[in-house]
């Protein structure tokens, strides 16, 4: 039998809080571990950087004392990074509202707009995986065929002579992690809890693996990242940092977490990672 207290009884029966917030679900993120942050240093003032690349002379026959005739006229063709995206995730705390809620209202906020700002970064970042050299497997990923996709793949790269210095990595979908740890649990590739630090599951084929729930996507597709490590550039002209005052005509703060950046693809480094746009089929 249930009992339900008359709205007088209500209002005597105290209300308990706990002093701490449910936690929310944090993505993994990529960017930092996975992009080319070398250019920040050329960055001290203003907002594009500058960047140039040659093409590669032609070699012809030569006979001894005869006038070479023929002489390639190389070009730089120049390339720009522009630091402009600029963005900001604000909030206002009132100092009573804080007092009684009985929590760091502050400090969570605060945790919480830096991962926002982050988690845009890392999408950000991630959006230039389709400006890699398209791979097309032809079959969607099933555990039956993911060894050989991941071979092709490194065959695609060498074929291109992308350089192998042990800096080869990948940037998948949950799911597709998922087909590469049912095949590979014997070798200890684990998605464990830790992956939400940085992304990084452990290696596959000789491949860094990281996952990632930022990868461009479309309704049946998505775009995984294959190839040499740092191949996307970002530039932070300012990490996410908070800037604070006091609000006018009301007890509290009001508290904006913003953070500068930009983002590229340089011609060359195009050449040097696959976005392999897969979508994910049922094993046998």
């Amino acid at each position: 039998m249930s009992y339900t207290p008359s709205a007088d009884i209500k209002g005597l029966i105290p209300e308990y809080w706990t002093p701490f917030l449910q936690a929310p679900l944090y993505k993994s993120l990529v960017a930092l571990e996975t992009a080319n942050t070398r250019f920040e240093t050329y960055l001290k003032d203003g907002d594009t950087i500058n960047h140039s690349y040659i093409a590669m002379p032609d070699v012809q026959d030569y006979t001894p004392y005869t006038e070479i005739t023929e002489w390639g006229v190389v070009d730089a063709e120049k390339e720009q990074l522009v630091v402009n995206e600029v963005k900001v995730a604000p909030f206002v705390v009132d100092r009573i509202e804080e007092l009684q809620a009985n929590i760091n209202m502050v400090a969570e906020l605060g945790e919480r707009a830096g991962y926002q700002l982050k988690d845009t970064i890392d999408t950000a970042v991630l959006e230039g995986v389709e400006d890699g050299t398209a791979f097309n497997f032809g079959s969607a990923l099933t555990t039956d065929n993911i060894i050989q996709f991941f071979a092709s793949a490194k065959t695609e790269l060498r074929e291109a002579n992308v350089e192998e210095d042990g800096d080869w990595i990948t940037i998948v979908t949950p799911a597709v992690a998922e087909l590469i740890e049912r095949v590979a649990a014997d070798n200890g590739f684990q998605v464990a809890d830790s992956t939400l630090k940085n992304g990084f599951a452990g290696n596959f084929l000789g491949l860094k693996v990281y996952i990632s729930n930022n990868l461009p996507t479309t309704s049946d597709e998505t775009s995984i990242y294959i190839g040499k490590r740092g191949m996307i550039d970002l530039v932070m002209q300012a990490a996410p940092q908070m800037d604070i005052s006091k609000a006018e005509n009301m007890l509290g703060y009001k508290f904006k977490p913003f953070t500068v950046f930009g983002t590229k693809v340089f011609h060359e480094n195009a050449k040097r990672f696959l976005n392999a746009t897969v979508s994910i089929g049922s094993s046998s």
